[in-house]
């Protein structure tokens, strides 16, 4: 029987996804005539809501074009996704194989589209270890209000969440889970009390975290 609930971000804490998104958002750009997208501008967008990365992308254009166009390429890289796929970060099927006969998996990610997280699960080979996934975006709701449901509605006293950037450590507090610091990602997240520098460090940090909430 499962003890708990491991919640995971998915961008800078399963994989990494910039040089695919950054073809993806090129492609859209050459297709509109547009200049090309940086792609330090596409890792800072990494995590970032929908808003925020059109304002990265197409700075020079209003809002609503903007908007439109970030659309355009989201539904564009999810398909490149599912052929390209994105970089795996080092041990991550046998961490979660060794978590899930221990914990259920989610992954809570802010994308406005589901099937970016599928492409992750089929392209990583990892579909069958994870109890379920969730876009806020997509449902119209902070990656907090997720996380919560995601923990009342299954594990509403042992829960974590893991991710790599501030926005994430703002969800797990609003959620009222633990968090744990993934900082080998994008995001520095100095106020964390637990970090983990590479995935295959996870199983002993939540068995001591686990632990620790079994305590309480």
């Amino acid at each position: 029987m499962n003890i708990g609930a491991v919640i995971f971000d998915l961008d800078g804490t399963l994989w990494d996804v910039v040089n695919t998104t950054t073809v993806s958002a090129n492609q859209i750009a050459e297709k509109h005539g547009l200049p090309e997208v940086n792609v330090d501008d596409v890792r800072r967008s990494m995590g970032q809501p929908r808003d925020g990365s059109a304002k990265m992308f197409f700075p020079y254009l209003p809002e609503p074009e903007a908007l439109s166009l970030i659309d355009e390429v989201i539904l564009h890289n999810v398909d490149n996704l599912f052929v390209l796929g994105g970089n795996l970060y080092p041990d991550l099927k046998d961490t979660m194989a060794i978590l899930s006969k221990k914990y259920n998996l989610y992954i809570v990610s802010n994308t406005p589209e589901i099937r970016y997280i599928e492409a992750f699960l089929v392209t990583s080979g990892t579909k069958e270890l994870f109890s379920g996934v969730y876009a806020s975006g997509a449902a119209g709701i902070t990656k907090g209000e997720t996380i919560k449901k995601v923990k009342n509605n299954f594990h509403p006293d042992k829960a974590v969440y893991v991710g790599d950037s501030v926005l994430d450590y703002y969800a797990a507090n609003e959620a009222d889970v633990p968090f744990i610091w993934a900082d080998y990602g994008f995001g520095d997240v100095p106020e964390a009390d637990h970090r983990i520098s590479s995935l295959n460090e996870l199983p002993d940090v939540l068995d001591k975290l686990f632990n620790d909430i079994r305590g309480i």
